[in-house]
C-alpha cells in the first residue's frame, strides 16, 4: 500500500466536509430565503466544484491504494477527465470570486467597475455558466495532448512538455485575471481603510473591521492560489517522475488547496462560522446525551 496514496485519500476526505458544509448552509439560506446573495452564488458554485473533486480524488485514490493491480482502464479515463475538468472549473470559479471581491469593495468610479457593481445580481449566474464554459475550453487541449497518447493514471510515470504547456495554457488566463483582481482591490481597500483612520474611525468599528478581514481574506486566497497553481504546474513540467518523494510532496500540497481555501471562506464569514459553532455545539450535546443515558456503555435491552 502506497503510503502517499493513503495520505491523499485522508486529506480528500477531510476537506469534503468543509466544502459540503458551506453547500448545504448556501443551499439553506436558499430554500428559506428563494435567493441567494451572488457572492454567496460563487462561493456555493465553487465549493460544490471542490466538494466534486474531492469525491473524485477519493474514488482515483481507493482504486490506487486498494486495487493498484486491477486494470481499470476507462474508470481511469473517465476519472482523469472528470478531475482535470473540475480542477480547471475551481481555478475559474476562483478568479470570479475575486473579481467579485473587486467589483464590490473596491472604490473606483471608472464605470468598468460601476456598472458590474449596479448589475452584479443579474450578470453573477451567467459568469457562473461563462466560467463553466472557459473551464471546457481549457480542458479541451490538455484532454487531447492527454489521451492522445494513452494515458491512464495507472500507467503514468512522466508527464510531457506538450501536458505542460497544454495545462499552463488553460490555467494562466484564470490566474491572471485573479491577479489582477487582487493587485486593484488591495490598494482600493487600503485607502479607503486610510481615509476611515482619518476622519476618526477607530480600528475596532465594525466597518473597518470588515475592511481589514476583507484584505485578510483576499491574501489568504491569492497566497493559496499561488502555492495550488505552482504545485499543479510543477507536477506536469515534467521535471518531476510521478510517484517519487518531491513529487508527492508538491501533490500533497496541492491537496490541500480545496481544504484550506474552505477554511479562509467559512472563518472570514459570519453565518458560516456561526453555524460550524452550532453544528459542534449540537455533536457535544448529542454525545453527551448519549453518555449520560449509557454512562456504563452497557446495553440496556441486554
Amino acid at each position: 500500500m502506497n503510503m502517499f496514496s493513503l495520505l491523499f485519500l485522508v486529506i480528500a476526505i477531510l476537506g469534503m466536509p468543509l466544502n459540503g458544509f458551506i453547500v448545504v448552509m448556501n443551499c439553506r439560506t436558499w430554500m428559506r430565503k428563494r435567493c441567494l446573495p451572488p457572492g454567496d452564488q460563487i462561493v456555493t458554485s465553487l465549493c460544490l466544484s471542490q466538494w466534486i473533486f474531492q469525491g473524485l480524488s477519493c474514488v482515483y485514490f481507493c482504486f490506487h491504494v486498494f486495487l493498484a493491480r486491477v486494470p481499470l482502464f476507462y474508470v481511469d479515463i473517465v476519472l482523469a477527465g472528470l478531475t482535470m475538468f473540475l480542477n480547471y472549473l475551481s481555478i475559474w470559479f476562483a478568479s470570479l470570486l475575486s473579481v467579485y471581491y473587486c467589483v464590490k469593495l473596491s472604490s473606483y468610479k471608472h464605470v468598468v467597475f460601476l456598472y458590474p457593481k449596479r448589475k452584479m445580481s443579474k450578470m453573477v449566474p451567467w459568469c457562473i455558466g461563462l466560467s463553466g464554459i472557459l473551464s471546457l475550453l481549457s480542458f479541451v487541449p490538455f484532454g487531447i495532448s492527454f489521451y492522445s497518447q494513452n494515458k491512464t493514471f495507472h500507467n503514468i510515470t512522466r508527464n510531457t512538455n506538450q501536458e505542460s504547456y497544454t495545462y499552463l495554457m488553460g490555467s494562466s488566463p484564470p490566474f491572471i485575471i485573479f491577479t489582477i483582481a487582487f493587485l486593484l482591490t488591495i490598494p482600493s481597500l487600503w485607502r479607503h481603510i486610510r481615509n476611515m483612520r482619518g476622519v476618526g474611525s477607530s480600528f475596532r468599528s465594525p466597518d473597518m473591521k470588515i475592511h481589514y478581514n476583507a484584505i485578510k481574506s483576499m491574501a489568504a486566497f491569492f497566497l493559496l492560489h499561488i502555492v495550488f497553481i505552482v504545485c499543479v504546474n510543477i507536477q506536469f513540467c515534467g521535471l518531476l517522475t510521478l510517484g517519487t518523494l518531491y513529487s508527492s510532496l508538491t501533490l500533497m500540497v496541492a491537496m490541500f488547496y480545496p481544504m484550506l481555501h474552505s477554511a479562509v471562506i467559512i472563518f472570514y464569514n459570519r453565518n458560516l462560522r456561526q453555524g460550524v459553532l452550532l453544528l459542534v455545539s449540537f455533536i457535544f450535546r448529542f454525545g453527551h446525551k448519549i453518555k449520560v443515558d449509557n454512562p456504563e456503555g452497557v446495553d440496556k435491552n441486554r
